[in-house]
């Protein structure tokens, strides 16, 4: 019992120590890259004190949460953000900015997941298999575009074209429809060699 407080402890008090250094430093030297580890390190001090927590008075939903969200999910790509500010500056806003969504689509899955409360009741972490990813209506929805194909169109029911009783093109009508070609003046040879205009019915009915 007293290793499992133990560690997670000594975790804690090391890695808030170096958190508060490296804001130590950085308000003598203002650099993007150690704020980005101060912050990295002090999300890592509040995971580690949340299993502190847990390992002596036993877990909950929503300790387990904040443990899953912090050491889980952002404290990696919080040292990963400093990584870039101190090698590659150009790009920190693009990263700062992705960095963002991710952490804002996670908290999302945090909050809408389902927890098996069976598997809080322990002092020892919990396993992976507490939690179950959250937001399943984005899930089908992205299994959903992923299943469509590039050439899929998808159908608008219109309805039948055709005249109504009254003799007028329905007012629903969207289907385009090209007119009948108009029959042209057949020629051929009379009895004498002589050649002959044929006429359809359509063009004698004309004035």
């Amino acid at each position: 019992m007293e290793s499992v407080i133990f560690y997670p402890l000594v975790a804690t008090m090391i890695s808030a120590a170096f958190a508060v250094t490296l804001w130590r430093q950085y308000r003598r030297k203002p650099r993007a890259y150690l704020l980005a580890w101060s912050i990295a390190l002090a999300i890592y001090a509040v995971a580690a004190l949340a299993e502190v927590i847990g390992a002596a008075g036993g877990w909950n939903p929503l300790l387990y949460r904040v443990y899953y969200y912090f050491g889980g999910i952002t404290v990696v790509g919080v040292l990963a953000l400093g990584t870039i500010y101190l090698l590659a500056p150009r790009f920190g806003r693009a990263a700062l900015l992705i960095l963002v969504v991710l952490a804002g689509i996670g908290l999302a899955g945090i909050i809408g997941a389902t927890l098996q409360p069976g598997l809080l009741d322990t002092h020892q972490v919990p396993s992976v298999d507490t939690i179950k990813p959250g937001v399943p209506r984005l899930r089908a929805l992205l299994r959903r575009a992923g299943d469509r194909r590039p050439g899929d169109v998808r159908r608008i029911p219109v309805r039948p074209a055709g005249p109504t009783p009254g003799g007028q093109a329905q007012s629903g009508d969207l289907s385009l429809r090209n007119p009948p070609p108009r029959p042209s003046p057949a020629r051929g040879e009379g009895e004498n060699g002589q050649r002959t205009t044929i006429s359809s019915p359509l063009n004698s009915a004309q004035p």
